[in-house]
C-alpha cells in the first residue's frame, strides 16, 4: 500500500485543479455573437458555478491557514524542547525566530500565501463574470434592433417574423436569469 498523502500534497493539488477549472471558466467568458442565444442562456448556470469555485477557493485558503497554524504549531513545540533539551532558557522571542525559519513551516506559509491569492483572484473572476450581464443585455438589444431592422426592411414576410420571435425569446429567458441573478439566493457572503 502506498503512504497517505500529507495534508500539503492535498491542498497543492486541490488548488491546482481548481486554478484549471478557473481558466477553463475564463475561456468561456468569451461571447461568440454567433452564439449569443447560448452563451445568454448558459450565463446564470456559469455564473453560479463560478462562484461555487469561488466558495472552494474560500475553502481551500482556508484549510492552508488551519495548516499552518498546525505546522507552526508543531515547530514552536519542537524548537522549544530542543532548546530546554540544551540546558538553553527558551525565550519566546527566540523560539519564534527560530520557528519562522523553519522549512516545513515555510513552504506551508508558502501554501497559504498561494491559496489565499488564488481565493481572491477567483473571486474577482467570479465578480467580473458576473458583470458581464450587462454587456449581453446590450448585445441582445442590439440583436434585436439589427432583427427588428430585417423585419421592417422586408416588409414583416416569411421567416423574418419567426427570427424575431426567436429573438424576442431570447430576451425574455434573459431577463428571467437575471431576475434568478438578482435573487441572490446562490451566491456566497461577501463577508468573512
Amino acid at each position: 500500500m502506498s503512504e497517505p498523502k500529507s495534508l500539503e500534497t492535498v491542498l497543492r493539488e486541490k488548488l491546482t485543479e481548481l486554478i484549471g477549472k478557473v481558466k477553463e471558466m475564463e475561456a468561456r467568458a468569451v461571447i461568440d455573437e454567433v452564439r449569443l442565444n447560448d452563451v445568454i442562456t448558459s450565463h446564470t448556470a456559469d455564473t453560479i458555478y463560478f462562484f461555487s469555485l469561488a466558495r472552494d477557493g474560500d475553502q481551500i485558503a482556508r484549510a492552508a491557514k488551519h495548516n499552518l497554524e498546525l505546522v507552526e504549531a508543531r515547530a514552536y513545540r519542537e524548537i522549544r524542547a530542543g532548546i530546554i533539551a540544551r540546558g538553553e532558557k527558551p525565550t519566546d522571542k527566540r523560539i519564534e525566530s527560530e520557528v519562522s525559519l523553519d522549512a516545513k513551516v515555510i513552504l506551508a506559509r508558502k501554501l497559504f500565501n498561494d491559496a489565499e491569492t488564488a481565493a481572491e483572484m477567483i473571486k474577482s473572476s467570479a465578480f467580473t463574470f458576473q458583470g458581464r450581464r450587462s454587456l449581453l443585455d446590450v448585445l441582445a438589444r442590439q440583436k434585436i434592433t439589427e432583427m427588428q431592422r430585417n423585419l421592417a426592411f422586408t416588409g414583416g414576410a416569411g421567416g423574418s417574423a419567426s427570427a424575431y420571435s426567436a429573438a424576442m425569446a431570447a430576451a425574455q429567458v434573459r431577463e428571467d436569469a437575471q431576475r434568478e441573478i438578482d435573487g441572490d439566493t446562490f451566491l456566497p457572503a461577501q463577508n468573512k
